[in-house]
């Protein structure tokens, strides 16, 4: 009798069966797909993450450019702190740096302040803090402008 259990105990064959070879098939196929779906979702917001940030570096240029047109316009003073986004909306005279003038002939520099792209804000401070999309800051004629980050805590290398 321990002869019989040693001969059923052999195994009959080294080769998985079709359902086991259909069975790996079938994982190996929906991990690919898996990996594949993990792989275009990080690569469309890698890529969505560079176009932002590609934004962003362009829209402070523009804002630093326009700053400076503001200043050769107005006797190399850049716009007061405090008052950035009023008088780059608005028509100035050349001695005006803190508000519009009615017969100001300069500007307006923008149509709408722009919104920082990373947080959707566009207020103006002199520091980072919680919905202040842009920190200027000024120093006799001499001027720091820069975009902040999603919580608004922190300026942006830009």
């Amino acid at each position: 009798m321990s002869q019989q259990i040693l001969e059923y105990a052999k195994p009959t064959s080294v080769m998985p069966t079709k359902s086991v070879w259909m069975l790996i098939v079938g994982v190996t196929l929906v991990w690919t797909m898996v990996g594949w779906e993990g792989y275009k979702s990080f690569a469309d917001w890698n890529a969505s993450y560079d176009t932002h940030c590609t934004g962003m570096a362009s829209m402070t240029q523009t804002m630093r450019g326009q700053i400076e047109l503001f200043k050769i316009q107005h006797a190399d003073h850049p716009p007061a702190e405090g008052s950035l986004a009023i008088v780059l909306l608005g028509k100035t005279g050349p001695a005006d740096t803190a508000s519009c003038a009615a017969d100001g002939t300069l500007g307006p520099y923008f149509q709408s302040f722009p919104t920082n792209l990373r947080n959707s804000w566009s207020a103006v401070g002199n520091a980072p803090g919680r919905g202040i999309g842009w920190v200027y800051r000024v120093t006799g004629n001499k001027y720091e402008f820069f975009a902040t980050d999603e919580t608004g805590m922190k300026i942006l290398p830009y």
